[in-house]
This record gives C-alpha cells, sequence and structure tokens, in this order.
C-alpha cells in the first residue's frame, strides 16, 4: 500500500503572518463569524444579510475564491450548579443541592449542535509561481515586489470584509496562524478537519484511507453537492419557511440545523475575470447553436446561455463560479447511510437534487481542507452574485449570556437552557431604558407558572430583594422553598391580610418635611378613599390641603390630625376663593376613616415594617380583601410605598416589585400619575417593576395601563395568545410589535415536540425578540405548580416529610 505523509499531500506550503501560502502560492486569510442566532430574523432582515454577503462578493478582486464552512457536532449538554443554585456564580455547591441543581441533571446528557462558522479568502496566483521557478536571483526583487502587493492587496480585502461584516451585525476576528495549525496541546483548524474531530482538547491519531470508500480515522464520509444547474430549483430565494414555527429562516436551513447528526456544509464562490468569463459563455453560445439543428437540446441550451447573457447585461450583477457541498460521517455505514437519507430528504424540502460522490470523494475532500484553493473547476457552475449567494447559511447558534446575572429558559429547537440577561445587558446595550417588564398570558397560559420560575432565580442570585402582591395563593409553595434556601439570608415570607389581621399604615409619619414622591403616595391614597373620576380643581384642593398640613406645627401626624386640620382649612379656602368644592361630602365620605369610624386603623396606626426590610423575598397575598373596594387599592398603595422606602433604603441591591392582578385595583383615572411616577422612579433606585396579567380586555381598552404601565415597561413578555386570536391585532397595536414580532407570538406552542413537557414564552426586549422553552424539572415543576389538587398533595407530603428536598422543597 502507498503510504504518504500527510503534510505532502496537503495543498498547505506555510504561512506569512496569519496569512497562509499554498503550494500554488496562492494567499489567503479566514475569519470566524458571529452570525445572528436562529429564529431571530425577520424576513426583510435575512434579505439584508443576503445583500451583505453580495456585497462582500462584489468588494472581491478578480480570481478570489471565497470558501465558507460551516461546522455542526453533536454535543451534550453538562453543567453544574454554583453555590446559590447556579444563576450567577460559578462557586462549587456546598449545599444540598437546590432546584438549579435540580434544573441542570433534567437537562443533563441531552444532545444538541454546536456551530462555528468560518469564511476563508483566497488570492490565486497567476504567475508568481513561474517567476520564482524560472527567474535568475537579479530578477527575484521584482518577484518578491509582487509578493508584497499580493500580500498588501489581502490585507485590504480582509480589512473591508470585517468592516462590511461588522457594519451589519456580524462579529468576525482573524483566524490566526496558532488557531489554523494548532499547537502541542491543542489541534488546530486544519487538523480539526482533517480528522474529524471537534473537540480541541483531545486530539485524534489515525489516518485517511481512500480504499473502497474515503474513511478518514474511524469514520466513514459522504459528501452530497449541488455543482449544476440541474441541481437547483428554477428560482432561488434567501429566505425560507421553518419547517415547524413557520418564522423565516435561511433558505438552506434544512441541511444546517435541521439535520440532528453531525456535519459540514461548504460553500464556494469563486470570482473570475468578467471579459473572459462572458467571451467563453458566447463562444459556447455559438458553438452550440450550430449545432441547434442536429438536436433539440442544443437549442434549449443555447436559448438558456443567450437568456443568462442577457440577464448579465441588463443587471450588471457580476458572474461567478459556485459550488455547494454537504459532508456527512460517521463510524457506522449503516448510520452513515440513514444521515444520507435524511440529507436527500432536507435537499428535497429545498426543491434541489443533490449529487452524491464516488470516486472524486478525496479529491473533494482535500478541495475543503480550511484555507484551501484546490477546489476543481469542474465541481462548480456559472451563475451571478444574488444566487450564489442564496446558498449561504445566515444563522448562528443561540448564545448564553456572558452577563453576570441572567436567568436560564431552554432553546425552543433543541431545548437546552440557555442564559439570558432580562435586565442588566439590555440596558447596556441601549436595547431598552427601565428594567420594568409586563407579562401577559391567558388562563392557563403558565403565567404565573412562567413567574414563578423567574423570582426563584432572581431571588437566589444573592443581590435581589423581591416584594410580590398576589392574588390566588399562586406563590405559596415557592416561599416554602425560599423560606429554607435563603435562611442565612432573611427567609421568605407571606403576608396574609384578611379582617382579622388588618393591614394598617400611617402615610403622613413623616421625617421632616415630605418629598415629592411622598406626597404624591398620600394624595394618592386621598383621591381613592374619596371618589371615582375628580376633576382637577377637586384635586388641587387637596392637595394645596396637604401641603398647608405638613407645614402647621403641633398637628398630630395621622389621618385623624389631617381630617382635624381640613375640617378648618378647606371650607376657609373655598370660601375664600369662591371655589366649587362639595366640602359635606368630601368629610362625610373621608369621616369613615376618622377616629370612630368603620375604618379608623386603616390610616392611624404605624405598621411594623422591619421585617420587611430584612426578608429578601417577601409575598403579600391579598385574596382574602380583592373583592373590598377600598382596603384592596389603599392596601396595594400601602405596599408600594413600602416596596419605595425599601427601595431607598437598601442601596447596591437588585430591587424587583412584581404585581400580579393587583394591578386592577390601582389601575384607575386618579392613580394615573402615581403610577407613572412610580414606574419612571423605581429606574432610579436600581429597581424593576412587573405586572403579571391575563385581562386582556384591560390592556386594549384602558388608557391608564397604556401610558402608566405599557409606556414604561420595555420588556414584554408573552406567552400563549391562541385564546385572544381575533383581539390579537389590537393586542400587539398597544404593545407596538412590529410585524416579525406578531409571526414570533403567534408561532408559540406550534407543533410541541412530544417527547417534552414544555410551554414556550415571547420575550421582547426592545426591538429585539425570541421565543424560548419553558422546561423544568420534576422538583421545579412541584414547587411552581398552581394546580389546586397537586398543591393540596404536595402540602400533605410535606407535612408528612420534614426533610426540605421533598415535596417542591
Amino acid at each position: 500500500m502507498n503510504v504518504k505523509p500527510i503534510e505532502q499531500a496537503l495543498p498547505v506550503l506555510g504561512f506569512n503572518g496569519d496569512l497562509l501560502v499554498s503550494n500554488n502560492l496562492d494567499m489567503g486569510f479566514g475569519l470566524k463569524l458571529r452570525l445572528p442566532e436562529l429564529l431571530s430574523l425577520s424576513r426583510e432582515q435575512l434579505y439584508m444579510l443576503h445583500d451583505t454577503f453580495q456585497r462582500a462578493v462584489n468588494l472581491l478582486p478578480v480570481n478570489t475564491l471565497l470558501h465558507k464552512q460551516d461546522f455542526f457536532f453533536v454535543e451534550h449538554f453538562s453543567e453544574k450548579a454554583g453555590k446559590d443554585g447556579g444563576t450567577v456564580n460559578g462557586k462549587q455547591n456546598e449545599e444540598a443541592p437546590g432546584l438549579t441543581a435540580c434544573y441542570l441533571d433534567h437537562f443533563k446528557g441531552r444532545p444538541f449542535l454546536k456551530h462555528e462558522s468560518y469564511l476563508y479568502a483566497s488570492l490565486l496566483n497567476t504567475g508568481l509561481l513561474k517567476n520564482y521557478l524560472s527567474s535568475a536571483l537579479i530578477f527575484s526583487k521584482k518577484a518578491s515586489r509582487q509578493e508584497a502587493r499580493l500580500t498588501e492587496k489581502l490585507k485590504e480585502v480582509q480589512a473591508n470584509l470585517t468592516a462590511l461584516f461588522t457594519q451589519s451585525g456580524i462579529s468576525c476576528k482573524p483566524v490566526t496562524q496558532s488557531e489554523a495549525i494548532g499547537d502541542e496541546n491543542s489541534p488546530g483548524l486544519i487538523e480539526r478537519y482533517l480528522t474529524l474531530n471537534f473537540h480541541k482538547d483531545r486530539p485524534v491519531l489515525g489516518g485517511i484511507d481512500f480504499r473502497d470508500r474515503l474513511r478518514v480515522m474511524d469514520r466513514f464520509v459522504e459528501i452530497l453537492s449541488l455543482s449544476d444547474y440541474s441541481h437547483l430549483p428554477s428560482e432561488l430565494r434567501p429566505a425560507g419557511e421553518h419547517p415547524t414555527t413557520g418564522l423565516p429562516v435561511s433558505m438552506v436551513y434544512p441541511v444546517t440545523y435541521n439535520l440532528p447528526f453531525s456535519h459540514i456544509v461548504n460553500q464556494f464562490i469563486y470570482v473570475p475575470d468578467q471579459q473572459q468569463t462572458k467571451a467563453f459563455l458566447e463562444n459556447s453560445y455559438k458553438r452550440i447553436y450550430s449545432l441547434s439543428r442536429f438536436s433539440s437540446e442544443n437549442k434549449v441550451n443555447a436559448g438558456l446561455i443567450s437568456d443568462f447573457l442577457d440577464t448579465v447585461q441588463t443587471t450588471g450583477e457580476k458572474i461567478v463560479k459556485t459550488h455547494f457541498n454537504l459532508m456527512l460521517f460517521d463510524g457506522s455505514i449503516s448510520q452513515l447511510k440513514q444521515h444520507k437519507s435524511e440529507a436527500a430528504s432536507a435537499f428535497s424540502l429545498m426543491n434541489c437534487f443533490a449529487y452524491q460522490h464516488t470516486f472524486d470523494l478525496p479529491l473533494l475532500f482535500f478541495a475543503c481542507v480550511p484555507f484551501s484553493t484546490q477546489l476543481p473547476e469542474t465541481e462548480a457552475f456559472i451563475t451571478q452574485v444574488p444566487q450564489a449567494c442564496c446558498l449561504t447559511n445566515f444563522e448562528g447558534p443561540v448564545r448564553n449570556s456572558e452577563s453576570g446575572f441572567t436567568i436560564r429558559l431552554s432553546n425552543r429547537l433543541e431545548g437546552c437552557p440557555v442564559k439570558i440577561d432580562l435586565s442588566d445587558e439590555p440596558m447596556e446595550k441601549h436595547l431598552i431604558h427601565n428594567r420594568n417588564k409586563l407579562v401577559i398570558g391567558g388562563s392557563g397560559s403558565g403565567k404565573s407558572f412562567f413567574t414563578n420560575h423567574l423570582l426563584r432565580q432572581y431571588a437566589e442570585s444573592e443581590n435581589c430583594h423581591i416584594v410580590l402582591l398576589d392574588v390566588g395563593r399562586s406563590y405559596e409553595l415557592l416561599t416554602r422553598y425560599l423560606k429554607e434556601r435563603l435562611k442565612d439570608r432573611g427567609g421568605a415570607m407571606m403576608v396574609e391580610f384578611t379582617e382579622e389581621n388588618p393591614i394598617s399604615f400611617n402615610p403622613f409619619m413623616q421625617e421632616g418635611e415630605p418629598d415629592v414622591e411622598q406626597r404624591q403616595t398620600i394624595l394618592s391614597v386621598i383621591y381613592t378613599i374619596y371618589k371615582e373620576n375628580l376633576s382637577e380643581m377637586e384635586k388641587d384642593v387637596i392637595a394645596r390641603s396637604l401641603s398647608e398640613f405638613f407645614k402647621t406645627d403641633g398637628t398630630e401626624r395621622s389621618f385623624n390630625g389631617y381630617y382635624e386640620f381640613c375640617r378648618e382649612f378647606i371650607p376657609n379656602l373655598v370660601k375664600g376663593q369662591s371655589l366649587d368644592f362639595n366640602c359635606p361630602e368630601f368629610f362625610f365620605i373621608l369621616s369613615k376613616y376618622y377616629r370612630g369610624g368603620e375604618y379608623d386603623y386603616l390610616l392611624n396606626r404605624e405598621m411594623n415594617t422591619d421585617e420587611f426590610f430584612r426578608c429578601p423575598f417577601i409575598v403579600i397575598e391579598l385574596d382574602a380583601i380583592k373583592d373590598h373596594p377600598i382596603i384592596f387599592p389603599v392596601a396595594t398603595l400601602i405596599i408600594m410605598d413600602i416596596f419605595i422606602q425599601k427601595m431607598r433604603k437598601l442601596k447596591g441591591v437588585r430591587k424587583l416589585l412584581a404585581i400580579e392582578e393587583a394591578w386592577k385595583a390601582i389601575a384607575t383615572p386618579q392613580m394615573a400619575g402615581y403610577l407613572k411616577y412610580f414606574f419612571k422612579t423605581i429606574r432610579k433606585f436600581f429597581g424593576e417593576a412587573m405586572v403579571v396579567t391575563q385581562e386582556v380586555d384591560d390592556v386594549i381598552s384602558s388608557p391608564v395601563i397604556r401610558d402608566a404601565i405599557i409606556n414604561n415597561a420595555d420588556t414584554r413578555i408573552l406567552l400563549d395568545m391562541g385564546k385572544f386570536k381575533n383581539k390579537f391585532e389590537q393586542i400587539s397595536q398597544t404593545l407596538g410589535l412590529s410585524e416579525f414580532q406578531k409571526e414570533q407570538v403567534l408561532s408559540i406552542n406550534k407543533n410541541l415536540p412530544s417527547d417534552r413537557k414544555l410551554k414556550e414564552v415571547f420575550i421582547s426586549l426592545g426591538s429585539y425578540s425570541r421565543v424560548f422553552a419553558l422546561e423544568v424539572s420534576k422538583q421545579e415543576y412541584d414547587c411552581y405548580t398552581t394546580e389546586q389538587r397537586e398543591k393540596e398533595m404536595i402540602l400533605k407530603k410535606k407535612k408528612a416529610s420534614p426533610n426540605p428536598s421533598e415535596g417542591g422543597e
């Protein structure tokens, strides 16, 4: 058997800095591309990326070969939880495993496709080698100058491509010499390809065998290509449609992310001399046309060449030669045959009919080596730049956020965990201008389940305090879990207000002169207990009375003191200014909150709030008073005021106020000013407000919600909107969703996998939006469930077993 060292078979001579020099003295460079995330691009954005690659090809000088190579290789998910449960810090867990550890264990070993994308550009030598070999030493300077010009030209091409891709949102970095050829510790890009080994820290020993079939190391290789007109459909478009979600994807998606096994996608575009190519086509036309009377096929082909030349003349687009192939490999021949069958089906989804290579497999395998310039001319067909760029993959993998504060959701296609930052990173990138969130979902869509998952990860982040206003006991099990989990930091508590345990506070008890924020809180309370639809004059009278009350010394700082002060001040003000203010009505209604009245405890007794400032996770359960027209809105305002105090005192700590359906109590016209002020102010103190609702009609119709909440919540989170299809156009208009974001929302929970239990959630951070899967472990499900029967069973199990790891904890 004739054995040859690999370095003799490679078309690589060496490197000049980071530029590779081939045996033919062709020179090239490589770029590692960071493509936009899969399913995050609208059809218009895909067309813009197609235009970007068109411009990239048009920038290339004559005799340039562009090779785009996409590696897709199967890996298995593996990650360990950190000390806090794994959301933020990377320290080892010293305590009993929390729910984050259970979450990561749930996904352990799940396969996913890892993707790397490279672009190689090579200037082909057209005479430099001949000069080197035949010239005498006295002419060597001329050859050196020519080589220097070639190097300069190539660096200019590299700078132009880098600038173009960066402007279009594709970040790229040069492939260095060490990354291309590796070192003694890790294999380089060329070695990884030649060994089909995609683990950088695992060198592989072996050979490449051409007998019978192509075998690389311990894997058999097959290549399917598009290298002729007959392999392609009559019309090419840059974008296609995802088979399950219906969202826009690259045309070549079926042979990229759609294939669940390891494979490599190669695309070549060669820029020939335009005049020579046109002359060649015109000569071919004349020759074939002269033979048209002998064969109808010749007549058709001559017509095709003529039409192509007319199109070139009309559009002015460059003529290029292109080739596209898909490389499959596996250690088992039977498995490889199965992969080949799936790949053929994938090509058919593109309306393409791929050619399967046999005797020329080794030639094509070496032609696809990174930086190689040895693609056989017979494997490329002539076309124009727009058509050639339709075969480009424009999309990259779903990426983990590198922020220090993340939560975990799942990739909706493969189901593996993804770290995302909904707060800090989007602010730094100016995607959003505040951290406030609006969560909308119909009954049964999983909005409380999602909120449980979100708040649990926030609470375990070690630098977050949460106050939650709940109606319906949806967070009872989570509170029990966090009470044990956060015991060293103050635990978690659920405060329930009932008639036996009434809520009370004294907003008038202020140290010194109250600021604008405190005045606004007190006025909001008075407006709420007085009546709806106050006129501006009535609001001004009440505001004036409050201002004068705080200027007066010696009065009792309580609602009783304010009421007694107003009995004298307001009638005098009304009489002196001749105002139309109904004093008897005002004092009669407010007397219920004065000494001896039905609700005299509500605004005169200060509540002990020490625990509220110490405890990092507090749930205020308002279910027992949700139907009370007076106490419910006042209680909501009280808690918001307590949160504001907490927000001011806890400096450098993230604060989150989550309001479930309790927001309806204060979404009234007289509360609009306070809500706007609250949502705008919270941003200044490292705070977030999150409103969770299923009342879609209120979202559409209420101007208070639109102006105070929606306009001040830049992060919109939507769950399944299937129940609201008839109203979805109004909802999307109110939320300001783009056409593509509408498509994303309507794709939620479409064709979900049967082997996994999950729901999907749409998250919009300004103009950037994605759909993620919400899939959790059994332990998390037990902690988040809001089904009454399931909760009762878990609580019963909890009482029977003192072990905190059971019963959802």
